[in-house]
């Protein structure tokens, strides 16, 4: 499942004044754009649109419900993208930068250009409650070859990526056919790292804040995100993946030394006329006894975070081997 990374960049036009968390407001806004320059029935809802399967509106906001499910038990599909913003200003001056990232997955990769065009739109309607106008600058693609412009000098840069190499993410290769992982034995990894939550975590509706931090949850959650995405969004890669006795072996897993606290935001829906909780765990914890091959499948995973509230950046998290360094 291929992922594109697009590194934005906008400039204050005028003071103002933003919130502390900026993804959600930053979602809105782009949602807002992509109804006003591509929506043809001017407004949603999009129940019984007919133009709703090529409306990049209902791909990216609208969870739909299918007769059948695509995965496991799921028929609502995860949302292919992520929008994540570390930039906690508040007060902006005319000239100041707001930086952030939205991780685009498997089939929505293509509505780059029109995410792109969508993105300026929103920045001149403007952010927050007083609706602050920011000029869209730049827009860097993060490629396998290195950066590579699609918004620039005003401009789209790109109409198509399809010559572009993209960063992949491949189903959990635990060990080869001849290994004893296909016949109910995985091995262990002999070292363990530390995960970092940088943002609120819930890992399933059920978590809260007296639920403790167990590694096969955890874990899971990883497989599932991803397998998800896959299922949905992109070739189904998963479909053959033996998740029974993979789920079996992570009960060798453990967490060590948590060092763990549970944080509450909000975020303002116009649809709802009324603040939503965002809540989860932050902070960081060990994992030991880690199935061989886990490192590198979720070190390539990090970008699309993990649980609940993970298009709004909630779920972030970064996996250091012990021995690197945990930033």
């Amino acid at each position: 499942m291929q992922i594109l990374p697009l590194r934005v960049n906008y400039q204050a036009n005028r003071e103002g004044r933003l919130p502390p968390f900026k993804a959600p407001m930053l979602r809105g806004a782009l949602g807002r754009a992509l109804v006003r320059i591509g929506c043809r029935r001017g407004q949603p809802p999009c129940d019984n649109c007919p133009h709703r399967k090529e409306c990049l509106y209902f791909g990216l906001y609208v969870a739909f419900q299918e007769e059948l499910p695509r995965f496991g038990n799921m028929r609502m599909p995860p949302h292919p993208y992520v929008i994540r913003c570390e930039a906690e200003q508040t007060a902006f001056r005319p000239g100041d930068p707001l930086p952030f990232e939205v991780v685009l997955i498997g089939r929505a990769i293509g509505w780059a250009p029109a995410i792109a065009a969508a993105l300026a739109e929103a920045g001149e309607r403007g952010f927050g409650v007083g609706r602050y106008p920011f000029r869209l600058e730049t827009i860097e693609m993060s490629t396998l070859a290195g950066p590579v412009a699609l918004y620039a000098q005003g401009t789209l840069q790109r109409a198509t990526l399809e010559d572009l190499p993209l960063p992949e993410i491949k189903p959990l290769q635990l060990a080869d056919e001849k290994s004893p992982a296909r016949a109910g034995g995985t091995p262990q990894d002999p070292g363990a790292v530390r995960v970092v939550l940088h943002t609120p975590t819930r890992w399933a509706n059920s978590v809260d804040a007296r639920t403790p931090m167990e590694a096969r949850p955890f874990l899971k959650s990883v497989l599932r995100r991803v397998s998800s995405l896959s299922a949905f969004w992109d070739q189904d890669e998963w479909r053959d993946f033996p998740f029974g006795p993979v789920l079996q072996h992570l009960e060798g897993a453990a967490v060590r030394d948590p060092d763990l606290h549970w944080e509450s935001l909000s975020r303002y829906s116009l649809s709802q006329g009324t603040k939503i909780p965002l809540e989860g765990w932050v902070g960081s914890f060990t994992l030991t006894g880690i199935p061989a091959g886990f490192t590198p499948f979720v070190t390539a995973a990090q970008p699309l975070h993990l649980g609940k509230g993970s298009v709004f950046g909630l779920g972030r998290y970064s996996w250091h081997p012990v021995e690197g360094v945990i930033s």
